[in-house]
């Protein structure tokens, strides 16, 4: 009969350290779950869908710094609004980067474009519009891709220039 209880004690203990632990496993188990699903998995499709174009437009513009024809700056400013959308490490990565940084700062600060950038666009855009329009046969196409050829540079033209925290300017009144 001893033998019976003491293997009722300790059966109940154990059923009731199994319960114990279990019941601790599972809350804590629940909440490494939750962590990890505000963490990860609380994404909205869309932000997954503007990371995407993002790092597409942030790609472009990378191979427009070597390759002749594809645009730069365009792209890389899609790309900064597309990850303001969905990421906002790939946001700062790119608003602190040393080549693109400065670009999209002087862009959302004022939407200036500076001079170089200016003239390298232009240098690059007539030249291309100039080749597609003389291989395409279609003349409404031709037509629509010199329209856009101007528009496109007089936009880029029209920017304004960025103002410089290095130049301040002077106080008139003083």
């Amino acid at each position: 009969m001893q033998f019976k209880y003491t293997y009722y004690c300790f059966s109940s203990n154990l059923i009731r350290f199994e319960k114990t632990m279990t019941y601790y496993f599972i809350s804590h188990l629940s909440f490494n779950f939750k962590y990890l699903h505000q963490r990860f998995f609380q994404v909205n499709p869309k932000q997954i869908i503007y990371f995407v174009i993002g790092l597409g437009f942030l790609g472009i513009g990378i191979a427009g710094t070597i390759l002749p024809g594809v645009p730069t700056t365009p792209c890389v400013l899609a790309s900064a609004w597309f990850f303001s959308k969905s990421s906002k490490r790939m946001e700062n990565w790119l608003l602190n980067h040393k080549i693109f940084g400065k670009l999209i700062k002087d862009w959302r600060a004022n939407g200036s474009i500076s001079k170089t950038s200016k003239r390298n666009a232009v240098l690059v855009i007539i030249p291309t519009f100039a080749v597609s329009i003389y291989f395409i046969p279609v003349y409404p196409v031709k037509i629509g891709l010199g329209v856009f050829c101007i528009l496109l540079c007089t936009f880029l033209l029209t920017r304004p220039l960025p103002i410089h925290s290095t130049h301040e300017q002077k106080d008139i009144t003083s």
